[in-house]
């Protein structure tokens, strides 16, 4: 139970409703150019509370949350890339194959529901957002734990 416990200590600190704040109000978001992207990762906040999370795991529990989050990521990964290729690829086909086989009713429906179809694109393309958005913050818990199992994401000082 604790390991399940400390699994969702990290998944909250890396929440995927926080990533578009992160990336406007974090300092560690400007610092991402260059060849060196761990330091930014290292003196993030998150990354500093991941630690305090991870500082009573054994090696052995660490061992399983890096389990945990590499199935996690292959998980987000598989969802977000079947998300992506229903709510984008199928729709853009569609659209393609009718403005073929019927432009000038196509062209009727857009005129005359312009503002349904804004909304239609908006939502399809948001989902695909909110699922990269989850698939990076699990990319980041895996990150995290890598990071403090080698020893280069401190544990805090007490």
């Amino acid at each position: 139970m604790r390991l399940r416990d400390t699994w969702r200590a990290l998944a909250k600190i890396y929440s995927a409703w926080s990533l578009p704040l992160d990336q406007v109000l974090a300092g560690s978001s400007y610092r991402m150019l260059g060849a060196d992207f761990l330091t930014s990762v290292l003196d993030s906040k998150r990354a500093i509370r991941a630690a305090d999370a991870l500082k009573n795991a054994t090696p052995e529990e660490l061992s399983a949350l890096a389990q945990m989050a590499e199935v996690n990521i292959q998980r987000t990964g598989d969802v977000f890339k079947a998300v992506a290729i229903c709510y984008i690829t199928l729709p853009f086909a569609a659209a393609a194959f009718l403005s073929d086989a019927a432009p000038d009713q196509l062209r009727l429906v857009v005129q005359n529901a312009t503002q349904g179809v804004f909304i239609v694109i908006g939502m399809l393309t948001l989902a695909p957002i909110a699922y990269f958005i989850g698939h990076w913050r699990a990319k980041q818990i895996g990150w995290a734990i890598a990071l403090y199992r080698s020893g280069a994401l401190a544990k805090p000082a007490a």
